[in-house]
Order: C-alpha cells, then structure tokens, then sequence
C-alpha cells in the first residue's frame, strides 16, 4: 500500500470512530522521521482538546489501525490537537477562520505561483479567496496541497 492509500484508508476507517467519540479528525499523517514511521492525527472538537482526549481518540484508534491498515512495518501513532498553527484542509475549516492569516501552498503552480501567505477573504463549496500583500487570489481547493494558520506576530514599539 502507498502512501496515498494510507492516508485515504485513514480518513475513512478513523472518521467514524472520532465521530461517535466526539471529536473531529483535522488532519492525518503517514510519514517517516529519522527512520521511523508515524501515522499522526489531528482531532478536535468544541471546547477544545486535552490530553485525555487524545489518549482515549488513540486507545480506540490504536488496533483499528493495526488491522485494517496491516503496514508491514512498525509505526508509532500520535494523536494530538491541532494547535496554534492549526492545518486547514476542508472548506469548514476556511470558513470558521475567515479573516485569519494563513499559509498555503498548492500541488501546482497558479499563474506562476506555488506558496501564499496571507489573510482568508473569503470561501465557496470550491475555492478560498484570500489577500497576499495586497492582492486578491482565488486559490481552488482541488489545487490544495498544505495549509495551516499561522500565529501573527506583533510589533512592538518601544519609545527612547
């Protein structure tokens, strides 16, 4: 099984389960990191996560995972909240954090263009418009590759 399919089989036997738990799944992961793979999900629900969430997200996850997915190698599960640089994937997440400042990046390039920071403007059913040092983009969701918010940082001014 390739890492696509890891990542579909994912979405489709953990949503679910997070469901009926409470919680929804934001983000999923199948990576190898100094070696070691990793299936990593990112969950959440209103009111926000704790650490006994994930806890009880990974206990229910944990042999679900094993059987259904049957990696031949071994891999460590992470279940955690999505956190200050929260990933954005679906339509709903863009909505519920229009005005933000996000980072985006897309599987192609549009008009010559790959990476994008800037503030949400506006979503449809399939694109998000935002605004990149003053100029509007319509970036489509099928041409999606990442995206998360990203903590602004302040001025400050301090007077001699």
């Amino acid at each position: 099984m390739n890492r696509e399919e890891v990542l579909e089989k994912l979405e489709r036997i953990c949503t679910p389960v997070l469901d009926q738990l409470g919680f929804r799944l934001i983000e999923w992961e199948y990576t190898n990191e100094q070696g070691r793979w990793i299936v990593r999900l990112y969950i959440d629900r209103a009111g926000g996560v704790k650490i006994e969430d994930c806890e009880r997200a990974s206990h229910a996850l944990e042999d679900l995972i094993d059987v259904e997915l049957d990696l031949k190698q071994g891999y460590s599960l992470e279940v955690s909240s999505p956190g200050i640089n929260r990933p954005l994937r679906r339509p709903e997440d863009f909505t519920k954090f229009k005005g933000a400042t996000i980072k985006l990046s897309t599987s192609r390039p549009l008009n010559g263009r790959s990476n994008y920071r800037g503030v949400i403007e506006d979503v449809s059913n399939d694109a998000v418009d935002m605004v990149v040092d003053g100029m509007r983009f319509k970036i489509p969701f099928d041409a999606l590759k990442k995206a998360k918010l990203v903590e602004e940082t302040q001025e400050v001014r301090v007077r001699s």
